[in-house]
């Protein structure tokens, strides 16, 4: 019975470390079938989604769970005024929080592809 147990447990746990969650995937801008890096970013039609889908639970209007009171990531202007510092928490692994699960390359790709672009608004 132990076994079974054993089992159960570590195939649950198999399953919720997967590198990308169905949230992350469903994020990634839809761009008509061209490569991504063709297609400008903007905040507003792909940005704006991935952040409030994985940041805002601590950085929203009120920051929870320890986010500092001026780690507010809701509006293009404080995304943009803090973009390079974001991308940099993000890409060495310490944004998100552990606890919350690693954010997939596509969602870094894409944000640093924002970036690159010139942090386009609309």
């Amino acid at each position: 019975m132990k076994l079974l147990s054993y089992t159960i447990i570590g195939a649950f746990l198999l399953i919720s470390c997967s590198g990308d969650s169905e949230e992350d995937l469903q994020d990634v801008p839809d761009n008509g079938g061209m490569p991504v890096s063709e297609v400008p970013l903007t905040f507003e039609k792909d940005i704006s989604t991935l952040i409030e889908g994985r940041c805002s639970k601590c950085h929203g209007t009120t920051p929870r769970f320890g986010a500092p009171a001026s780690a507010i990531f809701v509006t293009f202007d404080q995304v943009n005024a803090n973009a390079d510092r974001m991308l940099a928490r993000m890409s060495n692994g310490t944004m998100p929080p552990a606890s919350e699960g690693a954010l997939s390359a596509s969602f870094i790709s894409a944000f640093e592809q924002w970036i690159d672009d010139g942090k386009l608004e609309k």
